[in-house]
């Protein structure tokens, strides 16, 4: 029994507690957009007007059908009802790529961008039409110092449109005149710069390796072969009865050992004790080297190595060949202004100018004029379009946020629209909505996010030119040339003993050279 009555209780509960919230949905209904309109608030006199001519016109209708009683006034008044349930707000918007574009057309003004998909959107959920009003100045908004604002802040603060469409960032100056709703998009502020190029030349195959690593391995072959010199020097054994020789002893002929076995040449070695112990350990240590030498080589023929100029923020400020400019009037510029940061103090005061925006500028990044902070959905933009047109990876970020915030539209103080336009902000947020908006303008240029150099790689393979290899056979140009000028000019009398201070794999070498 007990269990069927706690069943019970539960249903019980159940069905008291829908009942209750049946109850306070029809005490306190969520109002619709139209119902907003109609309520005492500080909406644009433009939206107030506009219902006010709607009440006119159906109380002339039905003053009209009651007068002549005709079908065609019944028809204007079932009209007039279905417009007045539609409200018209005035939204100030200026052009932004990629959130807003004003374009024109045969039937005037056309427009476009992500907060534009956005608004209809939410306009066709809040059962409203909407009438774009571009400011006066074309500005966003800054406070003057008489505490006014201009630009589309300062229309929303003198009650001349609904909202304004931005996106805006959000500061606590701007919350002193505008609310803002949920936020939209969550932005971090990068350098974006031309993106560099690999070049070939004849220092590709030294750059391998740091010039330190060269030094420290030139310092080894000469402390290695006199190392060796004093260790055979010491033993005597250095010759082996079957060869003696008096140069075979000499310090030059070590050093030709040591060298050629850095070369990795093959050749035999006849002394014996601590000095062949110390070549053998010579041996291990130059294949370790240019085993690892011999792979770098392939790997920066397959895909070329470049060098990155700026790979933080905090080497572009100590550094004085790239400028870097901030956007004028972008929330970024009030940032550096206001926050006391050392970083953006730096890149404050070292700026060389300003501006307008970082899609209008892309070209002057591009070419490397200077160094662009944008936002990342700008340089999304700016790397999609310039790939779309060229087919090439046209810009780099280093991968440093040095400042981040949120965006989102914003509307009058106590806007009775606040809390329809939260909820489906957040709606449209959650179902992704928002995010498939940026995507069907941001489509493209997915391998520029690879690192310089690592987006040549993915694509087909092609045969290597004679400028990628001219620096080896320059090399090898000059030993031969060094060689036939040495046989053409006659060998002196007691020089045929002078290969006999080679090893025996660079004679073969030489002679082989020589016999082509």
């Amino acid at each position: 029994m007990r269990p069927r009555g706690m069943a019970r209780r539960h249903e019980c509960l159940v069905v008291t507690s829908c009942w209750a919230m049946m109850m306070v949905a029809n005490i306190y209904p969520t109002p619709t957009a139209a119902e907003i309109i109609n309520t005492p608030t500080a909406l644009s006199m433009s939206t107030r007007r506009l219902s006010g001519l709607r009440v006119k016109a159906t109380v002339k209708a039905e003053v009209a059908l009651k007068n002549e009683g005709s079908t065609l006034a019944a028809i204007s008044v079932k009209m007039m009802q279905e417009v007045d349930s539609v409200a018209v707000i005035k939204v100030a918007a200026e052009t932004w790529q990629p959130f807003f574009l004003i374009g024109q057309g045969d039937r005037g003004s056309q427009y476009s961008g992500i907060m534009w998909d956005l608004l209809l959107m939410l306009t066709s959920k809040m059962n409203v039409s909407v009438e774009i009003v571009p400011p006066s100045d074309g500005l966003w908004g800054v406070e003057l110092p008489n505490g006014s604002w201009n630009g589309m802040l300062g229309m929303i603060q003198r009650q001349e449109v609904d909202m304004a469409l931005g996106p805006f960032a959000i500061s606590y100056p701007r919350t002193r005149v505008a609310d803002f709703p949920a936020s939209i998009f969550v932005l971090p502020h990068r350098v974006y710069l031309a993106r560099p190029r690999g070049s070939s030349d004849l220092s590709d195959f030294v750059r391998l390796y740091h010039p330190t690593v060269w030094m420290l391995t030139i310092m080894c072959v000469v402390v290695m072969a006199a190392v060796v010199w004093v260790a055979m020097r010491v033993e005597g054994s250095i010759m082996t009865p079957q060869e003696h020789h008096k140069n075979r002893t000499s310090a030059v002929y070590v050093l030709l050992h040591v060298w050629s076995g850095l070369m990795q040449e093959s050749w035999l070695w006849g002394a014996v004790g601590v000095s062949r112990w110390l070549m053998g350990l010579w041996f291990l240590a130059t294949l370790v080297l240019m085993s690892t030498y011999s792979g770098l080589l392939v790997a920066s023929l397959t895909v070329p190595r470049v060098s990155l100029p700026i790979r933080s923020v905090q080497q572009l400020v100590v550094q004085d060949n790239i400028p870097w400019r901030l956007e004028q009037g972008g929330i970024i510029l009030h940032t550096f202004k206001t926050a006391d940061v050392k970083l953006y103090k730096t890149l404050l005061e070292g700026s060389v100018g300003f501006f307008p925006d970082c899609y209008k500028s892309r070209r002057d990044i591009a070419e490397g004029r200077f160094a662009g902070l944008c936002d990342t959905l700008a340089g999304d933009l700016m790397v999609a379009r310039s790939f779309s047109e060229s087919g090439k990876c046209d810009f780099f970020s280093p991968r440093d946020n040095i400042v981040t915030h949120s965006y989102t539209m914003v509307l009058q103080k106590a806007s009775p629209f606040m809390s329809l336009i939260n909820f489906w902000l957040q709606e449209l947020q959650e179902r992704g909505w928002i995010d498939q908006l940026v995507r069907q303008r941001i489509n493209n240029g997915t391998i520029c996010q690879l690192p310089p150099g690592k987006e040549e790689g993915q694509r087909p393979a092609v045969p290597l030119t004679l400028s990628q290899m001219w620096g080896v056979f320059a090399i090898m140009g000059v030993v031969l040339t060094f060689r036939c000028w040495r046989s053409s000019c006659g060998v002196p009398a007691g020089a045929d003993h002078e290969t006999d201070l080679l090893p025996d794999g660079i004679t073969a070498s030489l002679n082989h050279t020589v016999t082509q």
